[in-house]
């Protein structure tokens, strides 16, 4: 009952109770006492990937080099799904935590057998002293804690020591990811639409983004509640919820369109790595009644390096199912021109940062057309994300891209609106008076 039945580490409850022990022996003779928050950077991302089995047992393989990385008179407990705690006390001074910290960074350093996987797992830490940070058990964890939650902010390898001005920051960041789980569990996020054209100015198909709309009335963008599901490890749930309604949005304004349209949906290097990810959209694209050529999957060129050697089988397997497949953010990642031909994709992504400066900077146009003249010749149709001005329209129609997506168009739009815009395409819209007054761009 005091033990976690996985790890053998002791739970929450053996830890306060061993947490109170020292307490007044320290008190006595002034000795600090230091009560450190240890986590797995972003635990959801192993989840998602790995499986509830492989990440279990990467925790247990973290379990195992905290306690021995520890003297054998700490304690080193397991709290609830991902975060461990260490007590350490009868210590010489607060500036003993200067030799703490490397032991708890030391159980991280190499990647975790589970089954057959070597994990490569970062470590994030949060650090309580007492008395200065709290003078009971339940202070002292909850101190720890916020300490922990602020340091994910900082990224992998990172810590913070408490302060006071943590705990109102914590109490809104719990509240805001007790939302969102519980907006994810009813599946309450949807997608908003952001039309592609093409060259003739007929919308072709749109890009899907998550939105979540909240009780307040407010609406949650992907850079709010992104890094909270990654971190809550949500967003397998809520990628595939987006992907579902996506497909379904995608039936029904082509049941009554002239034209065919396809709808993009982004895929993460996590969904990448899945060996069921094929599975995953197939069930998708049969559930929701949607023709396999009307779905396109995007991946950002850094997503595919981070998948490594799974990233091309996954991609034949999504490319066998029918649907298209794109490079998102071409240009900026790491994945290599040679990697190129291996990719069985249909489309490269300018960004943003790439056309934001045309059509005046002599550098971005010299990138941008050796892009398109490459992609070109290894068969690939490229879409200008980020068009603003019909400066830019122009100059990337000269040297032939293909399609174009961006606020001067419209900005991500509801599914109704989006059907409506459907059928106007970007002359309807010039003539409503948007020509050379694009609206001011803000996050997807």
């Amino acid at each position: 009952r005091d033990f976690d039945g996985r790890t053998g580490l002791p739970n929450r409850e053996r830890f306060l109770r061993e947490l109170e022990r020292p307490l007044v022996p320290a008190s006595r003779r002034g000795r600090p006492l230091f009560v450190l928050a240890v986590g797995i950077y972003r635990p959801g991302r192993i989840f998602d990937e790995f499986g509830h089995i492989q990440g279990e047992a990467a925790l247990a393989g973290v379990a195992v080099r905290l306690r021995e990385a520890f003297r054998e008179d700490d304690v080193v407990a397991r709290f609830g799904d991902t975060l461990f705690f260490v007590l350490c006390s009868d210590l010489a001074s607060p500036d003993d935590i200067a030799e703490l910290l490397p032991k708890a960074f030391s159980a991280f350093a190499r990647p975790v057998e589970a089954g057959n996987h070597l994990i490569p797992v970062a470590a994030v830490v949060g650090v309580a002293l007492y008395p200065h940070d709290g003078d009971t058990p339940d202070q002292l964890v909850r101190a720890a804690t916020a300490a922990y939650h602020h340091a994910e902010e900082d990224g992998p390898g990172a810590y913070r020591v408490f302060d006071a001005s943590l705990h109102a920051d914590l109490i809104e960041r719990l509240r805001f990811e007790r939302d969102l789980a519980g907006a994810v569990r009813e599946g309450a996020l949807v997608p908003w639409f952001q039309p592609k054209v093409d060259p003739t100015g007929a919308v072709v198909g749109a890009e899907a983004l998550a939105r979540w709309p909240r009780a307040d009335g407010s609406l949650g963008m992907p850079s709010d509640f992104i890094p909270v599901a990654e971190r809550a490890g949500l967003m397998d749930a809520l990628s595939r919820d987006i992907l579902r309604k996506s497909c379904r949005r995608a039936r029904e304004w082509n049941a009554d369109a002239a034209d065919p349209a396809s709808v993009a949906v982004n895929l993460s290097p996590q969904a990448l790595r899945k060996p069921a990810i094929a599975e995953e959209v197939w069930k998708a694209l049969e559930e929701t009644g949607l023709d396999p050529s009307l779905l396109e999957l995007e991946i950002t060129e850094t997503g595919l390096a981070l998948a490594a050697e799974a990233a091309v089988p996954r991609l034949r397997e999504l490319k066998s199912l029918g649907v298209s497949l794109a490079i998102d953010d071409f240009g900026t990642g790491a994945s290599g021109i040679s990697r190129l031909r291996d990719f069985p994709v249909d489309f490269v992504k300018l960004p943003l940062d790439l056309v934001e400066p045309l059509p005046s900077d002599r550098r971005s146009r010299a990138i941008v057309k050796a892009v398109i003249d490459l992609a070109h010749a290894l068969g690939f149709r490229v879409v200008a994300e980020g068009v603003e001005s019909p400066g830019q329209l122009e100059w990337l129609g000269e040297v032939s891209c293909d399609l174009f997506q961006g606020f001067l168009f419209a900005p991500p739009l509801p599914a109704d609106r989006f059907r409506t815009a459907l059928g106007e395409g970007y002359s309807k819209a010039l003539r409503r008076g948007n020509r050379g007054t694009p609206q001011t761009s803000g996050p997807s």
